[in-house]
């Protein structure tokens, strides 16, 4: 029984923390530069961000 719990929490945590990132990815928290000016073939511009 007690191996059971121990697998659900992990499993609760794993899931939490990939939910976390791909949030965070998703909606761009944490990231200090905006890309400005982008074309494809060419590098992108970062500027920072005011807002970070």
């Amino acid at each position: 029984m007690k191996s059971l719990i121990e697998k659900n929490a992990a499993r609760i945590i794993i899931t939490t923390l990939i939910a976390l990132v791909t949030i965070g990815i998703v909606t761009g928290i944490g990231v200090p530069y905006n890309v400005d000016n982008y074309d494809p073939g060419h590098s992108p511009l970062e500027i920072g961000d005011p807002n970070y």
